[in-house]
This record gives structure tokens, C-alpha cells and sequence, in this order.
């Protein structure tokens, strides 16, 4: 039987075999351990790509074949290629030795672990100085390198390996099983909300995989190796992201203002808002991302009255809800306001018939989507109960061919529900805010699959500021709702407040996250007498600023999202000082 990952535990030969580069790569100089590890480098790269050794330490070495879009083996990103190389151990006569990088360690042949130690060395510049074998790759580098990696183990909600993870496999609890256990690198994932989705790996010395390429599928946030129960993974911790402003267009009018962003990927995003004076024609604006530039997109007009989109969801490329509301004046001059859903194909937007409440004779207004599905959907917002303007919510649901309104309860007067989330069709959750006996009220509705209730929020203030704008969750278990300087957290039975870097005033407007530990709110604050861009970063244990652009005097972010812990994308607004509000548009 052919052992993954056995590592020698001999002493070194005489004679060390020089680490040179593939002949498929172009060799540069081999570079020399780094004392300080290398972030994240797929944003802001500023270097030549790094190719990380190659395949011909000994007479018949060469580089695995590879599957798929793999082809040949290799790890590859932004920064560095690691060419995964063979014959398997078991193949080789008298095991020739091999270093993974220059001064590492000896280990008979291409052995799985050689591979996690060389793309280690060359992506962040980290070595190893005790023999590790496979399923002791996590557990040595988070030993030594406490500051700059993370041991993540399987099945914790929220999080799936993520390309330039490095997974370590073994059939013992403890990761210390007689066989050494197994390791490789992620080359790519693709999870959804409910933990379910495949992580291709590239590897060496893997009897069920001798392409050096391996598609695991990943169920309920568990990863499934045939043959392993254990597995679990290093991650770099996050650094601080490096946020840019990018160009956005504008139409020429008075006001371009983006109000909400979702990307499906870092190359597809749909944001939305309106463009127009406030007062007046005003139409919705809709702008779209292909992976390079932002562009405007054909977004149907109910009216040349009032139109405007304040949230969007997107499923995939081919599936976008954007709701909002669109004005109208009666018979009798009064102004109506109504609920407006627009639907991206693919191809084009279009408008999408909605109901109103029976009673709703004045307001039906959207604020906050979220898809969980191509066949659930949950629009939030509130709508008029008459002439007096007083509000209640307003909950409707997509079921894959109608929008249909869904009760929901109300705490006080005025009620109002300003974003969304929903992980499945079994768990959502909406929040917002609600007049209370002197003065506005936190409100939070969390739906169970069958019916919307009202949960207990924390209100800091207990003045006007107690108000929720945006919410995101991860799971059932783990939700952040944002608002007018409050962040507070959901942990599956209760809601609390949590403290952050609170400006003298804060606004956060939307947040989104994208694993229990990376979460981004964005908004403004107010240091002086003009806003600017505010974001704030959730690390797994606290927030922090995050320093962002500005444009002019006054900037601010309304709305945010981060398919992944790498890329994040936040929409907003700021004054050109000539004519009224230009779009904003910032990445990370």
C-alpha cells in the first residue's frame, strides 16, 4: 500500500541535490527564506510571478500530469507557481532525496508533504526545521507561525477551504496517525451559503489521485476525503485589506447614487441605485462588473416620476433580484409610492409583477433582497398603512415563478424593515427599526421556514439612534446587524451589542460576511462638519478600522460585498462639488 505523506526522520546523505525550476516554467534566481511571511498577493500585485521549484531532482522526475483545467499539476495564482511533481515514492528506486526548498529539510522523493512545504517557502516565505508529516502540516506551520496562520477544523459552519489553503487528512483525531497522514494545496473552491460545493486540491504522492489533481466535494460544511475521517486546514490570517477606489460611470444628471452592491464572484457584480435630482425625474441606475470595468446597464423605468433601487441579490450570472419603489400621483393629486422588482436573465433587466398589500393605499416601498436560491427569495420593507404616513412591515417571498406577500409581525408604530439575509429557505433575517414609546427602536424578524418573529434586539442608546440598516449571516448561528453607530452579533440564541472603533459619529449602512471571522460594514463618519468613507472589519474576535479612500468632502459608503475573504467591493456616493452626487465605487 502506497503511505501518504511518510516524511523521513533520518539523518541527512552527504551529497544534497540542488532544487531547480520546471522546464515548463522560466527559472529566475532562487530566492532565499524570508524572514517575514508574505501576505495575500492576489491584490495591489506589485512583483513577478514566483515559480516555485521544479520537477527534476533525480533521473525520471518529472511534473504530474494534472485534470481537468489543471494541466499539468500545479498550484498557480497572482503571485507563484508550484509545479506538483512525481514519481510516487513507491516507484522509485532507492527513494532519491529532496529538499522542497533551499536549506529545508531531506524527504525521500516527491512526497505529499514536499509539495505543502514548497508552496509554503516560496508563497509566504515559511520553513519548517522538524520532520512533519501530512497530517502535522496544520498543527507545525500554526506552532511556529501563531501570528500569521489559522488552523481551521472541518465542519465549522462558515468556513470552507478557499484557494491557497493547505489541508491537512488523517485517520486519527489527533492528526498524528502511523501512516503520516496526507496533505495538499487549494486551488480553488466553490461553496454556497449552506456549506455545500467542491474544493479542487493540488498534491503529490496520492494513490487515489496520481494526476496530482483532486476535486473534493464538500456537504454541510464537512469536506469528505475517501478513506480519511479527519481533516482540517491553514489559513493565513487576514492582513488589512487594501481598499482602492474604482472608476465608475455616471449618467449625466444632477445625482448618480449607488445604494447596494451583491457579486456572485470577483468577476460579476451588479450594484444599484438611482440617478436624477432627489425632486423630480429620477430614474433607477443599474451598474454591472465583468471582472474588469463597471459599466452601465439598461434598467427599465415604471415612471418618469420617481424610480429607484435600494437593494439587489444576485444567485448567479443569470439570476439578479433588484427591488425598490417608484412614484406616482393619483387622481387626486396625492403622491403614491409603490413596490418595484426588477430581474436580470442573464441577458436583460425587466420588470416584475409584485403584490400589494389590500390595505396599502399610499406606501409600498422595498429596501433590502436576498436570494437564498433561484427559488427563494425575501424582499423587505414597509409599506403605508394610510394617509397619516404611519408604516408597517413588509415581507414578500419568491418561490421560483411568483412574488407573494408573507406576514410578518410589528412591534410599535412606524415599523420599517431596512435589509435581509437568508441563508436557506429555512432561516432569514430581517432587521430594522420601529417607533417606540418616546423615541426609535432596534428591530429584528428572524423567519424559521414556516413563520417571520419578532427577536429580542439590543437598543445602546435608547434615543433615536437605535436604528438597524443592514444585516448579513453566515449561518443560523452567526449573523451582524449594522446600524447608526451600533454593531451587534447574532450566536444562535441571542443578539449583543459588540464594541468597534466608533467614530464621534458612525454610520454603518450594510455589511456583509463571508466566513464567521471575516466580516466588512461600511458607511460613513462624520470627524468634522463632512462625512467620509467608514469601514470596519470583523477578524473572527474584534472590529477594527479599515483605512478607505475618499474622493472629495463628503463621501460615503452605502453598501457593501465580499463573496469571498479576498475580494469585497462597497457602493456609495460623494459630492463633485459642481453639480450634486457622483457614484462611488471601492475594492479590496
Amino acid at each position: 500500500m502506497v503511505l501518504w505523506g511518510r516524511t523521513a526522520r533520518l539523518l541527512a546523505p552527504p551529497v544534497v541535490l540542488a532544487l531547480a525550476f520546471a522546464a515548463s516554467v522560466t527559472a529566475p534566481a532562487v530566492l532565499a527564506a524570508s524572514p517575514s511571511l508574505r501576505h495575500d498577493p492576489t491584490s495591489a500585485l506589485t512583483h513577478a510571478v514566483v515559480q516555485g521549484g521544479r520537477c527534476n531532482a533525480f533521473s525520471g522526475a518529472h511534473q504530474l500530469a494534472g485534470s481537468g483545467s489543471i494541466k499539468p499539476a500545479a498550484y498557480t495564482d497572482s503571485s507563484v507557481v508550484v509545479p506538483a511533481c512525481g514519481p510516487l515514492p513507491g516507484n522509485q528506486s532507492g527513494k532519491p532525496w529532496v529538499k522542497a526548498y533551499p536549506g529545508g529539510l531531506n524527504i525521500p522523493g516527491y512526497q505529499c508533504v514536499e509539495f505543502s512545504e514548497r508552496y509554503l517557502y516560496y508563497r509566504f516565505g515559511a520553513t519548517m526545521a522538524i520532520p512533519t508529516n501530512g497530517d502535522e502540516v496544520v498543527a507545525n506551520y500554526v506552532a511556529k507561525y501563531p501570528s500569521e496562520f489559522s488552523s481551521i477544523a472541518n465542519m465549522t459552519v462558515g468556513q470552507a477551504p478557499v484557494q491557497g489553503d493547505v489541508l491537512s487528512i488523517s485517520t486519527a483525531a489527533n492528526f498524528k496517525s502511523r501512516s503520516g497522514g496526507h496533505t495538499a494545496v487549494v486551488q480553488s473552491s466553490a461553496v454556497n451559503s449552506s456549506g455545500t460545493g467542491t474544493v479542487t486540491i493540488v498534491e503529490e504522492n496520492a494513490s487515489a489521485a496520481p494526476s496530482g489533481v483532486q476535486t473534493l466535494k464538500i456537504t454541510a460544511w464537512k469536506v469528505a476525503v475517501k478513506g480519511y475521517a479527519y481533516v482540517k486546514w491553514l489559513a493565513p490570517k487576514s492582513a488589512q485589506p487594501t481598499w482602492s477606489i474604482v472608476a465608475s460611470p455616471n449618467q449625466p444628471s444632477q445625482d448618480n447614487v449607488l445604494l447596494s452592491v451583491s457579486c456572485v464572484s470577483a468577476s460579476f457584480c451588479v450594484a444599484v441605485g438611482y440617478n436624477g435630482a432627489p425632486v423630480g425625474v429620477q430614474t433607477p441606475l443599474i451598474e454591472q462588473w465583468n471582472g474588469t470595468t463597471w459599466s452601465i446597464a439598461n434598467s427599465p423605468n415604471p415612471t418618469d416620476y420617481f424610480n429607484q433601487l435600494s437593494g439587489v441579490s444576485c444567485v448567479s450570472t443569470k439570476l439578479c433580484f433588484a427591488v425598490g419603489n417608484y412614484g406616482l400621483i393619483n387622481s387626486s393629486g396625492v403622491d403614491l409610492s409603490q413596490a418595484l422588482v426588477e430581474r436580470w436573465d442573464g441577458t436583460s433587466w425587466s420588470i416584475v409583477t409584485v403584490p400589494d398589500q389590500p390595505t396599502d393605499n399610499y406606501y409600498h416601498v422595498f429596501l433590502g433582497v436576498s436570494c437564498a436560491s433561484a427559488s427563494f427569495c425575501v424582499a423587505a420593507g414597509y409599506y403605508g398603512i394610510d394617509s397619516s404616513n404611519e408604516y408597517e412591515n413588509l415581507v414578500e417571498q419568491w418561490n421560483g415563478t411568483n412574488w407573494n406577500v408573507v406576514s410578518s409581525p410589528n412591534n410599535g408604530a412606524d415599523d420599517q424593515l431596512s435589509d435581509v439575509s437568508c441563508v436557506s429557505a429555512n432561516f432569514c433575517v430581517a432587521d430594522g427599526y420601529y417607533f417606540g414609546s418616546t423615541s426609535n427602536e432596534t428591530l429584528i424578524e428572524q423567519w424559521n421556514g414556516t413563520i417571520w418573529s419578532i427577536v429580542s434586539s439590543p437598543n445602546p442608546y435608547g434615543d433615536d439612534f437605535d436604528e438597524f440598516y443592514g444585516v448579513s449571516c453566515v449561518s443560523a448561528s452567526f449573523c451582524v446587524a449594522t446600524g447608526a453607530g451600533v454593531i451587534a452579533q447574532w450566536n444562535g440564541s441571542s443578539w449583543g451589542v459588540v464594541s468597534w472603533s466608533s467614530p464621534s459619529f458612525g454610520y454603518l449602512g450594510h455589511v456583509s460576511c463571508s466566513s464567521t471571522s471575516v466580516c466588512t460594514a461600511v458607511g460613513s463618519d462624520q470627524p468634522s462638519s463632512y462625512g467620509q468613507t467608514l469601514v470596519e472589519q470583523w477578524d473572527g474576535t474584534n472590529w477594527s478600522a479599515t483605512s478607505s479612500p475618499n474622493t472629495g468632502i463628503q463621501d460615503g459608503l452605502n453598501g457593501v460585498s465580499c463573496p469571498s475573504a479576498g475580494f469585497c467591493v462597497a457602493v456609495g456616493n460623494y459630492d463633485n462639488g459642481t453639480n450634486g452626487e457622483d457614484t462611488l465605487i471601492e475594492q479590496s
